[in-house]
């Protein structure tokens, strides 16, 4: 599962998709990037990469509490966000980024 025939490795995979959320998500908060799952797809020559990370929720998702909470700590509410990222096996190109359920 390392490394395909002839293109992107898994660890390349993994630094692609971590840069994507870095790109994507830019301007926002975000911490605590971790690698959450790594899947070959033979099929489709693909890697799904999947990564979570700490990401200030959205405040039409926050609710009363958290803005009370948020008031007090003044540290903001955040949530662990998954995101799961398609990438071509042979471009290294990101062909979709998904939500993920924890």
């Amino acid at each position: 599962m390392a490394t395909n025939s002839t293109g992107v490795d898994v660890g390349k995979a993994i630094e692609i998709a971590t840069a994507a959320v870095h790109e994507y998500y830019d301007g926002d908060e975000i911490s605590g990037i971790r690698l959450e799952e790594v899947e070959f797809v033979d099929e489709s020559n693909l890697w799904l990469i999947t990564l979570g990370f700490m990401m200030a929720e959205a405040p039409e998702r926050t609710s009363a509490f958290k803005e009370s909470m948020k008031s007090i700590t003044e540290a903001g509410v955040k949530t662990r966000v998954y995101k799961v990222f398609a990438i071509d096996s042979m471009t290294g190109k990101v062909l979709s980024m998904k939500i993920r359920k924890p």
